[in-house]
């Protein structure tokens, strides 16, 4: 029988990861029109001030309740303070629990691209889901029991979770059984703070082999 192990990061108390939002990334790209901003200002069409209006709306979209966050992480626009700027572009990234609410967040960005608050600016709207949701699931469920009957023999026990962040396990797991985060334990990943618990990979590394070992006499 077929399944996937994947060693991305434990989370901070050693546990596995059984499901995962799915991930999108989209570009924004809007367009005005330059001109000088002292001495003819009313000639220009500020693609800047207009991404301004679409982020604040996009970032909206975004809903707590359902898991679903929008984060615009990246701006760019203008040559210099003096110039209305004719371009101006976001990089967002989506979180998102279910395939349906990515339809439903994907149509709402389409429609703020599409409606221009500031008079003859206009955007383009490019990306796609690059990773789908992975829901938890039976095989998944029975994979965790076997690294739990593995991890016996060290001491070791391991609670299931599921995360925001994503990974190839969510892409596998659309397909075959997929247990995720086997990797040494750690936190506060992409920050100036991140970090790795380094007793944790040997510990880790003799998990696996035991539940290699394990996994072929059960699955």
């Amino acid at each position: 029988h077929r399944a996937a192990i994947v060693l991305e990061p434990a989370r901070p108390n050693g546990e596995c990861v059984i499901g995962r939002k799915g991930v999108g990334h989209f570009r924004l790209e809007v367009f005005g029109r330059q001109a000088h901003a002292g001495s003819q200002p009313e000639l220009g069409i500020n693609a800047i001030w207009e991404l301004a209006h679409k982020i604040c709306a996009m970032q909206a979209v975004s809903d707590p309740e359902r898991g679903t966050t929008v984060n615009v992480g990246v701006v760019r626009g203008g040559e210099r303070p003096n110039v209305v700027p004719d371009r101006a572009s976001a990089d967002l990234d989506l979180r998102i629990w279910t395939v349906e609410e990515a339809d439903r967040v994907t149509d709402a960005f389409r429609a703020i691209a599409e409606r221009a608050a500031i008079p003859g600016a206009t955007a383009t709207l490019t990306g796609e889901i690059s990773n789908p949701p992975w829901q938890t699931n039976d095989g998944t469920r029975r994979m965790l029991a076997i690294l739990n009957e593995a991890g016996s023999p060290l001491g070791l026990s391991f609670a299931g979770v599921t995360t925001g962040g994503g990974s190839d396990g969510s892409r596998t797991a659309q397909v075959i059984p997929t247990l995720d985060g086997l990797g040494p334990v750690g936190s506060k990943m992409h920050s100036a703070e991140e970090y790795m618990e380094v007793p944790s990979l040997l510990q880790r590394a003799a998990l696996l082999a035991l539940f290699m070992e394990t996994w072929y006499e059960r699955f």
